[in-house]
């Protein structure tokens, strides 16, 4: 399953191209991708490889949409997507998603996002432009019934009214009367650049440390510790050696560690500082982006 439907509703190019597949055929892909030039930035970490080639190429393929390091919401509904898949009419083996499911998933996707670091306007691009193609053909209630388990109807709901509201007509844009909750929606995606900000990320990570309550000394030690320390799971996820020799463990902490103060010595600066200010008054700190190979 690819992004095929975007170039047929004339949308933004994307930074990579993502492929669903078997994980059963993982090393199949990779002799393929290999054969073809391409070179493995990330083999068997987290939901997808990576495989890269100049100038420009870049995949992501995917053994699954959403991983356990996901909300479990998402990772529950998308735990069997071959249910959600249909032929694509083009080959014996390719699936695509339903118009209905492809506009569940990229709201998903978007809320994946918004829910952790942030995310930018393009939520409101892509949700105007793919309503304008296949908006008359969906069935809203079944969209809106799975939105609902996945905790994402709220953010669709906006979405598509500020979609609506700045893009259908944009020479009555400073003319749209926004709501309250638009008005402070749009100032959210307006701030959050492409993935969101490492202070966003940060504050709602602590944030469920302390249940949503007040962010204390206690849990932002906390918090810095389990970034040194991870738990077993994060091995399993991101750590191909660790999973399957789980005595390196130990190791892997001093060179995880002095791996990302060579390579990522400003993120992870970056990343103290939102800690320590996270829970008091805002200052003017150049804002990080942040994504989620940065906070492994």
């Amino acid at each position: 399953m690819t992004k095929q439907l975007y170039p047929r509703l004339g949308m933004r190019q994307m930074s990579d191209n993502d492929i669903l597949f078997d994980a059963s055929r993982r090393q199949d892909v990779f002799a393929m991708m290999k054969a073809r030039g391409y070179q493995a930035k990330s083999l068997e970490v987290g939901s997808h490889d990576v495989y890269q080639k100049p100038p420009v190429y870049n995949f992501e393929m995917h053994t699954r949409l959403f991983g356990e390091e996901h909300d479990p919401a998402l990772h529950a509904y998308y735990r069997d997507a071959e249910r959600l898949l249909l032929p694509d009419g083009v080959s014996q083996f390719g699936r695509r998603l339903s118009d209905d499911e492809f506009y569940i998933y990229m709201t998903a996707h978007a809320f994946k996002h918004f829910s952790g670091g942030g995310t930018g306007l393009r939520a409101l691009t892509d949700t105007y432009v793919y309503l304008a193609k296949r908006g008359d053909a969906l069935d809203f209630a079944h969209v809106e019934r799975a939105l609902e388990l996945l905790g994402a109807a709220e953010f669709e709901r906006g979405c598509r009214a500020l979609a609506q509201k700045l893009l259908a007509q944009p020479e009555a844009v400073f003319e749209a009367e926004l709501t309250r909750g638009e008005a402070e929606l749009l100032s959210f995606l307006w701030s959050s650049g492409t993935y969101g900000r490492m202070e966003t990320s940060v504050t709602r990570k602590l944030e469920k440390l302390t249940d949503g309550g007040q962010i204390t000394r206690g849990a932002k030690v906390k918090y810095v510790l389990r970034r040194v320390f991870p738990d077993r799971k994060f091995y399993d996820q991101f750590s191909p050696f660790c999973r399957k020799h789980p005595w390196g463990i130990p190791f892997y902490w001093a060179f995880r560690l002095v791996r990302g103060v060579a390579l990522r010595g400003g993120r992870i600066a970056g990343e103290l500082r939102a800690v320590r200010g996270a829970g008091g008054p805002k200052k003017d700190h150049p804002h990080q982006s942040v994504h989620e190979e940065d906070l492994r």
